[in-house]
């Protein structure tokens, strides 16, 4: 990292806990007391949410291993995604260090080297896509209802929406001419796509080429592992609606999916600073703010819960580290 990009990360952080300090100051703390004393019964619930989260996701992941999955188990996965995503998380070189990790437990498992490399990119891929599609219908959603015009078309509109992008996402990510891989030549042509060198064009011909592959001799597993990667963002966002209809707050299940996607964009751009600590927390307030839940008590009760999710799973990951670390003798995973 270079040193003016440390110091406006630093220059950053600073602000964003700033902010977050004025926000606590504002906090009433009598009702802070109350809802903290009420949270302990949610607990159960927000873990489930979460664990059904991690399934879906290491469900995506399996599917995409094709007949090398049988090589490994679900639970086993499990416990290797949980370990890897949580480094992914804290470790500021991020998806290349959890996705790395990933390719040397799998070897462990003589899993085929293209399997290997080809489903964590796969699945990483298919996270990547449906977080954005599901971006963007929250903002379709959110521009229909702030318009207040023919609200009662919103649905309709998304569900259409909805059945185009995914339409027009597969076109471009499974077609066997590899439409994505000849977007990106042609952008690079262009004075938009300049900054896009060759290794990271050769990239994206590899990700078309394996999205295809694997779309031609498997089909219904993609499809599969599709619908489970984004249920693993909805399971997000019934965390959001859980913890505010618990507190008597009312909330959609679409106002939750808005604040749960707009959140995952804050913790994106934030993605250098470990664990997002305070960009989450940030994002969390913005999102509640678009959504009109304007109390700095239940925003600090929501990031308390979800921070404390993310301890438990935490705590979970370190028993299984060692045990998966001494059992596949990985000594220098990263």
């Amino acid at each position: 990292m270079t040193k003016t990009r440390k110091i406006l990360l630093a220059v950053f952080a600073v602000i964003i806990l700033a902010l977050l300090a004025s926000y606590i100051a504002a906090t009433d703390f009598s009702l802070m007391a109350s809802y903290m004393a009420e949270a302990p019964s949610l607990i159960p619930l927000l873990l489930l949410a979460s664990l059904l989260g991690h399934l879906s996701g290491t469900a995506a992941w399996r599917l995409v291993l094709g007949e090398e999955a049988a090589k490994v188990s679900l639970s086993e996965l499990f416990f290797i995604r949980l370990i890897c995503e949580n480094l992914t998380v804290f470790n500021p070189t991020n998806i290349i260090a959890g996705d790395g990790l990933k390719g040397i437990f799998l070897s462990k498992k003589q899993i085929d080297n293209d399997a290997n490399v080809g489903s964590i990119l796969l699945s990483r891929v298919l996270l990547i896509v449906t977080a954005i599609l599901l971006m963007v219908l929250s903002m379709v959603y959110l521009l229909l209802t702030a318009a207040n015009s023919m609200p009662a078309l919103a649905i309709p509109t998304l569900i259409l929406m909805s059945i185009t992008l995914m339409v027009g996402l597969m076109y471009l990510l499974l077609h066997k001419d590899m439409y994505l891989h000849r977007l990106a030549t042609r952008l690079q042509s262009t004075a938009v796509g300049r900054w896009l060198p060759d290794s990271r064009i050769e990239q994206i011909a590899a990700i078309n080429a394996s999205l295809c592959s694997f779309y031609r001799g498997h089909k219904v597993r993609l499809v599969v592992a599709f619908l489970l990667s984004a249920f693993h963002w909805v399971c997000g966002a019934a965390e959001f609606y859980l913890i505010l209809t618990f507190f008597d707050i009312p909330i959609s299940a679409l106002d939750a999916l808005v604040i749960e996607m707009g959140v995952m964009g804050f913790k994106a751009a934030g993605s250098m600073i470990p664990g997002q600590l305070g960009v989450e927390e940030y994002g969390n307030k913005v999102m509640l703010n678009i959504a009109g839940i304007l109390g700095n008590e239940i925003w600090l009760i929501v990031s308390l819960l979800r921070r404390g999710r993310q301890v438990f799973w935490l705590l979970v990951t370190a028993p299984a580290s060692m045990i998966l670390y001494k059992k596949y003798k990985v000594t220098n995973a990263t």
